[in-house]
């Protein structure tokens, strides 16, 4: 039984032994793995932490819990201007920017508007706008547009080859209304063509009358009236050598110097409407005019007559008097009513 018993005790502590030994292995590869596990997440971490440092912008290490106040308004407002901040295009970052872009898309838009009004006022061979053809064929509506989109007053007052403004056309085309819509914009009165008229003679000259009143409530007439153009003339001669009694009545009534002379002659309104024998004329200067008044020559207003044969004085008075008047050449036109 002992020999027996031996066997089995032996053979138990043989078997104690082997487990003990598997078990010492298992734990020790337990512990192994655990270690393995460990030094990797310290590893990690490491890698982790080396990682952050690169990435940081130098702020992080200021945020902990004891440094940061909670402030709802503050987190609120840094929300939106993230938000704000990643839907922008970066073009226009803020409210001034897209004022700038607003003022130069208008500022575009204004120098575009800019040339667009300024090539109807570009002269042609003869010197002429678009301004001046429209004037000068009676188209009316025309005129009154392309003087509304006019922006400088000067482009009113360009002058053609002859030296006439488009306010000079209106006046030797009768155009009342145009000339009343030239004043209201400042077109200017007292521009002179190449010879030396300016819109009160050439209203002489043309006997517009209507015209003439028009101009008289705009400009300081008596002055206007007493001008005197490159022929030596004022607007009293000019009335008389026209033959228009109407302009003629006009102006005795308003001229400061009934009595001017020409510059040519020294002749006075009454020595022309003697010298070209115009009865209804000399009646209406008779009153106003000095008959004494000599000329160049010493002759008083009656006695020039005197030097012309009747077959001769038409001759004559063409030749040193009309000439003087210079033939405006105009498109006719009968629709133009005053």
């Amino acid at each position: 039984m002992r020999l027996q018993d031996d066997g089995m005790t032996n053979t138990y502590s043989v078997v104690g032994e082997t487990t003990k030994t598997m078990i010492t292995i298992m734990v020790n590869k337990f512990f192994l793995a655990n270690r393995e596990k460990q030094l990797k997440s310290v590893k990690n971490d490491k890698i982790s932490k080396e990682s952050s440092v690169k990435m940081d912008s130098g702020f992080c290490d200021m945020l902990s819990k004891e440094n940061i106040e909670y402030d709802p308004a503050v987190v609120e407002k840094s929300e939106k201007e993230t938000i704000s901040i990643g839907i922008d295009s970066g073009l226009c970052i803020d409210e001034s920017s897209i004022e700038l872009v607003d003022d130069q898309n208008e500022s575009n838009k204004q120098t575009k508007n800019d040339q667009q009004w300024k090539l109807y006022f570009k002269q042609n061979e003869n010197g002429d706008t678009q301004l001046h053809l429209a004037i000068m064929h009676g188209f009316i509506k025309v005129s009154k547009w392309l003087i509304d989109i006019c922006e400088d007053s000067k482009c009113l007052d360009i002058r053609n080859d002859d030296g006439q403004s488009a306010l000079h056309l209106a006046v030797m085309t009768n155009q009342c209304e145009i000339v009343k819509y030239m004043l209201m914009k400042n077109a200017n009165v007292e521009l002179l063509d190449i010879n030396g008229n300016n819109a009160v003679h050439l209203a002489c000259y043309g006997g517009k009358l209507d015209c003439l009143k028009i101009l008289a409530s705009s400009v300081l007439l008596p002055k206007m009236l007493d001008t005197i153009n490159y022929d030596g003339l004022a607007c009293i001669h000019i009335a008389t050598i026209a033959n228009h009694l109407n302009i003629l009545r006009f102006i005795v009534k308003r001229s400061i110097n009934v009595n001017i002379t020409d510059y040519k002659s020294g002749y006075t309104a009454l020595h022309f409407a003697v010298a070209l024998n115009r009865a209804n004329l000399m009646e209406c200067l008779l009153d106003k005019v000095d008959p004494n008044i000599e000329s160049y020559a010493g002759k008083l207003a009656f006695e020039v007559g005197y030097d012309y044969d009747e077959d001769e004085e038409d001759d004559e008075i063409s030749d040193d008097l009309v000439k003087s008047i210079n033939e405006i050449q105009l498109p006719n036109n009968t629709a133009i009513v005053c």
